[in-house]
């Protein structure tokens, strides 16, 4: 119960005035913050605008306002400025006319400048439930921000409302912690994502792979992030503990894939600070002990996100460059969203121990009339996250771990990733911009990915996961020291590095077979062919680093190039013959592929028949 007793029965007949009475109360010309997102009090602000004859220059604080919001209508209403800490739709017409501003601030950080004064406020308009018995009325979908403006405001305002839900968690405040009361039932304002894009499928495949079982996930706004986040529904005891709960997010607990069984903090609960989607959804949120709601310097924090193991953040981006720099609030020079919780969760997520910082983006915007993968970020565009902070980033092309990558690296990672008609463009510019060497000029045709089927998975009877997929330009390095302490004479020691891996897939193929490691993968085997000219035949070589088994790992990786192979009229592959041979002609023969082998004895090549 509170402490300050029952006598709220007494005096809450008494804070509940009709709404021209507790505006009144607002001295002119000063801050005024406004509830986050869909708990935004739309009947308050609708009173508050209807008596602007009364204000002269207030300024309105809000993070993403949904909803109708009439203090942007300049022609009706002068006398209120908005700021914009995280802007949408209705309001990013009004702050590119000159009527608002938008102030770029890590999420983190706000709710210190209200309690410092930095950031004074004379009111708070907020929503909440009726009181209970005790007096307790909950800030249902939106904690957030907004009890540190109830904390710090001069005077607090509330919209009284049925329909708002009692969240569990520290949402929770009394009667006797607002002035006013102001009873009002309506809707409270919706949010949809929209369609989803079609590239939502190969991007949510994508992501899925990254995220592991166990993980706890954050997941940022917006139409693809929401698309992609129901291709985790097959996964196993996830966490979350995320800015925003969405109905995606929701779905993910109520299918039992994010139990929390796993979490470090927070362990079986989905931790949020604020909602947004339907009203159905907001009546699932009503008293579900599932889902906590917490303030903004709690859940934003850096050091609790660092806390959780196997913190996995998901966020988008409008563009990135080709050394890594990520721009997500703006589109060039025009302000778009702002900067929200991804600095904090990404340098959360990347210092989370199995942390992974994951930005997902479709290649291309407008109906595929431009690449969001440039050379260069459009002139005015801000960098969200640093090329040093980036680590995967996903597009419907392909995945790329650039963290600690050199920019060359970078480049050729990125370039991969973007739509195939832009990619020799980029190439070019990523030459003459001096990030990728002259060398590579001869390749650009090349700087692309194996057809999708060369990717999978495979469980060893260790239990180890290996993923077996295409070479790309950035596994030079590590290809090369893999080819120098592992291959002796066959197709890779016989060919030019630069023709394994700039492959051109009309005629050869290099597969990888990795497990994960510190710093993105190690290679533990490689497998390709080089089809001779003019014949159904192909050059090829499988090779295993001690101590990894070439009898597990070859026959799946030869399958995978056979498959590919068959497709380009090859009908046999021939390998030359050395100490691994036997073992891999016998576990061949033992096998269950699509596959037969013969020879392989010192005078004669090891023969696998395709057909």
């Amino acid at each position: 119960m509170h402490e300050q007793g029952q006598d709220w029965q007494q005096r809450y007949p008494g804070q509940v005035v009709a709404c021209g009475e507790a505006l009144g109360q607002i001295r002119p010309g000063r801050r005024l913050f406004i509830g986050t997102g869909c708990a935004m009090p739309q009947y308050l602000v609708r009173e508050m605008v209807a008596r602007a004859c009364t204000r002269v220059e207030t300024e309105l604080l809000h993070i993403l306002t949904l909803g109708p919001t009439p203090f942007t209508d300049a022609d009706w209403n002068p006398h209120y400025t908005v700021n914009s800490l995280l802007m949408s739709d209705n309001v990013r017409g009004a702050i590119r006319a000159g009527h608002g501003q938008y102030s770029p601030i890590a999420f983190s950080d706000l709710p210190d400048l209200l309690r410092t004064g930095e950031m004074p406020l004379e009111a708070a308009l907020i929503q909440v439930s009726p009181p209970d018995d005790d007096g307790l009325m909950s800030l249902g979908i939106s904690v957030d921000v907004t009890r540190a403006a109830v904390e710090n405001a001069r005077l607090v305002i509330a919209q009284v409302n049925p329909r708002m839900p009692r969240t569990e968690g520290s949402s929770l405040i009394h009667v006797h912690d607002v002035d006013f009361l102001v009873e009002h039932e309506e809707p409270l304002v919706e949010y949809a994502p929209g369609v989803a894009p079609p590239e939502a499928e190969r991007i949510g495949a994508r992501l899925a792979v990254l995220v592991d079982d166990g993980a706890t996930i954050a997941a940022g706004i917006g139409r693809l992030i929401s698309s992609v986040l129901p291709y985790l529904k097959h996964k196993k005891e996830l966490g979350i503990h995320t800015e925003l709960m969405t109905e995606e997010l929701l779905g993910l607990v109520e299918c039992g894939a994010a139990t929390g069984a796993r979490k470090t903090i927070d362990p079986h609960k989905a931790v949020a600070s604020f909602a947004m989607g339907s009203a159905g959804f907001y009546e699932r949120l009503d008293q579900d002990d599932r889902i906590s709601f917490q303030p903004t310097e709690y859940v934003n924090d850096p050091a609790t996100i660092a806390a959780h193991q196997q913190m996995t953040s998901i966020s988008s981006a409008t563009q990135i460059d080709l050394t890594g720099q990520v721009c997500a609030d703006s589109v060039g020079a025009e302000f778009y969203s702002g900067v929200g919780g991804i600095m904090d969760f990404n340098r959360g997520a990347a210092r989370s121990r199995g942390g992974k910082p994951i930005v997902v983006m479709s290649a291309t915007a407008h109906g595929g009339s431009f690449s969001r993968i440039v050379t260069r970020l459009a002139p005015g565009a801000g960098a969200t996250t640093t090329r040093a902070d980036v680590h995967y980033v996903v597009t419907e092309f392909g995945t790329a771990f650039l963290h600690g990558k050199t920019i060359q690296e970078r480049a050729l990672s990125l370039i991969s990733l973007a739509h195939p008609r832009f990619r020799e463009q980029l190439l070019e510019e990523a030459i003459n911009a001096g990030y990728v060497q002259p060398r590579l000029a001869a390749y650009g045709s090349r700087v692309i990915l194996a057809p999708r089927a060369a990717n999978s998975t495979l469980l060893l009877a260790s239990g180890v996961k290996v993923t077996v997929r295409a070479v790309k330009p950035t596994d030079e390095h590590a290809l090369r020291q893999f080819i120098t302490e592992q291959c002796r004479h066959d197709l890779f020691t016989q060919r030019a590095m630069d023709e394994s891996i700039f492959v051109d897939h009309r005629d050869a193929e290099t597969l990888l077979a990795t497990v994960p490691a510190p710093d993105g993968e190690d290679i533990i085997a490689i497998a390709g062919y080089q089809h001779r000219e003019d014949s159904a035949v192909a050059d090829a070589a499988c090779v295993a680093a001690a101590p990894w088994r070439i009898e597990e790992l070859g026959p799946p990786l030869i399958e995978h190039l056979a498959a590919t192979a068959r497709g380009r009229d090859i009908e046999q592959f021939v390998l030359e013959s050395g100490p691994e041979t036997p073992r891999l002609r016998d576990a061949l023969d033992s096998a269950n592929t699509t596959i037969g082998a013969g020879g392989g004895t010192p005078e004669n090549p090891l023969v696998v028949s395709l057909v």
